[in-house]
C-alpha cells in the first residue's frame, strides 16, 4: 500500500512538472515577440524566462539571470528607486496585477501573476516613459491631444449638470411614486455624467502634490460620505476598517480621497445587490500604509486584469476607463502602487500602496 501511495505521488508530481513545462514554453514563446521587456518570474521572484529586450545594454546573457532574482539583476533601466518598489512588490505577495511607476526615470513596470498547474508565475513588463511602440503609450498620447478640450468641456458641463441634478432631486419629492422612480433614474444618470466630467478633468489637468498629515479614519469617512447615495440606491452594506485605529497618512488628501471614492464606487457598482464592501486602511512593515477596497462582486477576469489601469479599458459595459486610470496617477505621484486580487469576499480587491513619509 504504501509503494502504491509512493507511486501515485510521484506521478502527480511528474504530472504537474509537465503542466508546469508546457506553461512556461508558452509563455517563453509569448515573451519573446513582445517588443516590451518582459521576464517570466516564479513565486519566488526567481528568473524562469526573460526576453532579450529585457537584456538590451547591459552585456548580460539569458543563462546569467535564470535561476536569479530579477531585482538583484543589474538591468541597465531598472534605477534604485525602481528596484526598490519592485521588490516590495515582489515581497508582497499579491494575487494580481500590480502597476508601479518610477517617477525619476519614467519607468513604468506592471506585474500579473499567473497561474501554471499548482505553481504561481508573474509576468514583469517594463516601458520607457516615451516607448512609441507600446499601445499604452499610443493611448496616452491620445489622450494627451484630447486632454486640453476634456478639460474645458468638463468644467463647462459640470457646473449646470450639477445644478439640473439637485434640481431632479428637489422636484422629485413633490411627485407620485411612479414619477419619482423616472427621475430618480435621470438623476442617477445625471450623476455618472458628473462622475466622468471629473475623471476627464483629472486626468487632463496636473496638479501639484499638497503633502499634509491626517488620519486614515478621516480619510475614509469623507470618502463614505461621497459614496452613500450610490450606496442607498444600491442597498450596498459598506464595512470600514482601520488598523491601527490611530493610523496616520502623509498625503495629498484630496487627490487621494479621490481616488478611494473612484475605488468605492466601482466596488458598490460591482457588489451584488443588498451586497457587501468593505473599505480598510491598515499599517505596512516598514512605515508605509495600504488602502484596500473589497466587493463581493462577481470580480475581474485575469485577462483583463493588467490593462485595467491603461486609458479606455473598462471591465464595466458602461465605463470610459479613465478612473482607474485617474487612480494609478495619484498613486504614482505619492511614489506609491495600485494592484489587483481576488478579495476574500468572492469578488475583486483593489489596494493602494503608500510608501513610508
Amino acid at each position: 500500500m504504501r509503494e502504491a501511495l509512493q507511486a501515485r505521488e510521484r506521478a502527480f508530481q511528474a504530472r504537474g512538472q509537465a503542466i508546469r513545462r508546457v506553461d512556461e514554453e508558452r509563455a517563453r514563446a509569448l515573451l519573446e515577440h513582445r517588443p516590451e521587456r518582459c521576464a517570466l518570474l516564479d513565486e519566488d521572484g526567481l528568473v524562469v524566462e526573460i526576453n532579450a529586450a529585457m537584456l538590451a545594454g547591459s552585456a548580460l546573457a539569458r543563462g546569467d539571470v535564470i535561476g536569479q532574482p530579477l531585482v538583484d539583476a543589474p538591468l541597465v533601466f531598472l534605477g534604485r528607486a525602481a528596484r526598490a518598489r519592485l521588490r516590495r512588490a515582489l515581497e508582497g505577495r499579491f494575487a494580481g496585477a500590480v502597476r508601479l511607476v518610477d517617477p525619476s526615470s519614467g519607468i513604468t513596470i506592471d506585474v500579473a501573476t499567473i497561474r501554471a498547474g499548482r505553481s504561481t508565475l508573474r509576468i514583469v513588463e517594463a516601458r520607457d516613459a516615451g516607448d512609441g511602440s507600446s499601445a499604452l503609450d499610443a493611448a496616452t498620447r491620445a489622450l494627451a491631444k484630447i486632454g486640453e478640450s476634456a478639460a474645458i468641456l468638463a468644467h463647462e458641463l459640470k457646473t449646470p449638470i450639477t445644478a439640473l441634478h439637485l434640481a431632479l432631486r428637489a422636484v422629485a419629492r413633490r411627485l407620485t411614486a411612479d414619477e419619482r422612480e423616472l427621475v430618480e433614474e435621470l438623476a442617477a444618470r445625471l450623476a455618472r455624467v458628473e462622475r466622468r466630467c471629473r475623471d476627464a478633468l483629472a486626468m487632463a489637468r496636473p496638479r501639484r502634490l499638497e503633502l499634509r498629515r491626517f488620519s486614515a479614519r478621516s480619510l475614509l469617512r469623507g470618502a463614505l460620505v461621497d459614496v452613500e447615495p450610490r450606496r442607498a440606491r444600491r442597498g450596498v452594506t459598506i464595512d470600514l476598517d482601520v488598523h491601527p485605529e490611530c493610523l496616520e497618512l502623509t498625503a495629498d488628501f484630496a487627490q487621494l480621497s479621490g481616488a478611494v471614492v473612484n475605488l468605492l464606487l466601482n466596488a458598490v457598482e460591482a457588489a451584488r445587490p443588498s451586497g457587501r464592501v468593505a473599505v480598510s486602511a491598515s499599517a505596512e512593515p516598514g512605515g508605509g500604509a495600504c488602502i484596500a477596497v473589497d466587493d463581493d462582486g462577481p470580480g475581474v477576469p485575469s485577462a483583463l486584469r493588467a490593462k485595467l489601469f491603461r486609458p479606455f479599458v473598462s471591465s464595466k459595459d458602461d465605463g470610459n476607463g479613465l478612473g482607474l486610470v485617474v487612480c494609478d496617477r495619484v498613486a504614482a505621484e505619492h511614489g506609491g502602487a495600485i494592484g489587483i486580487e481576488t478579495s476574500a469576499l468572492g469578488g475583486a480587491r483593489f489596494w493602494i500602496r503608500l510608501p513610508p513619509p
